[in-house]
């Protein structure tokens, strides 16, 4: 199955380390562009993992520009992965794997959708959440939901101890999810 990757943050990075050192096969790697750092407190540089794995990297200011979509259009990736990105998709490139777009969001969707959901998760007092993979559609964290595991959020709990949850939870989903997708289950 190959799978095109676009993540521009921690999240992102440690999850696309974890899947190629599982070996799956990923194409391209779209990421932030440098100019993005000041915009993003987690921002991270995916330079030494693509160079490492010998994988195609861009780095962008707008996922839709039109040669990005040409840039997955020749590549024809069977699956997109969006792990940790802020940008919604347009249509065309929702359009383009066989697989459909996995995107994930740090809430127990439906409810939460939007923006800085871990500082709100904090502000609101919930107890729990959950990191939910759902196929992107045109609309806001509102496509199916893939998978969801639910976490506990303690009062000892701040955001960069949430936001570690999400990783590992996140590598775990991955695991499990990328062989069903793969054998179409």
């Amino acid at each position: 199955m190959k799978i095109a990757f676009i993540g521009g943050v921690k999240f992102s990075h440690e999850l696309l380390l974890h899947i190629l050192n599982l070996g799956w096969e990923v194409s391209v790697v779209f990421s932030y562009a440098d100019s993005k750092k000041k915009y993003y407190s987690d921002f991270a540089s995916f330079n030494k993992i693509t160079e490492k794995f010998n994988i195609f990297h861009v780095k962008v200011d707008k996922i839709n520009n039109e040669k990005n979509i040409e840039i997955l259009e020749k590549i024809n990736p069977d699956l997109i992965l969006v792990m940790g990105w802020s940008q919604l998709l347009s249509l065309k490139i929702i359009q383009i794997p066989k697989f459909g777009v996995i995107g994930s969001h740090p809430t127990e969707l439906p409810k939460y959708r939007g923006r800085a959901p871990i500082p709100w998760s904090i502000i609101k007092g919930l107890k729990e959440s959950a990191l939910t993979f759902f196929y992107i559609q045109e609309g806001v964290d509102d496509g199916d939901i893939l998978d969801q595991s639910k976490f506990n959020i303690s009062d000892n709990d701040d955001a960069s101890s949430i936001y570690q949850k999400m990783i590992k939870l996140g590598k775990q989903m991955l695991e499990s999810n990328l062989p069903l997708i793969a054998t179409g289950n």
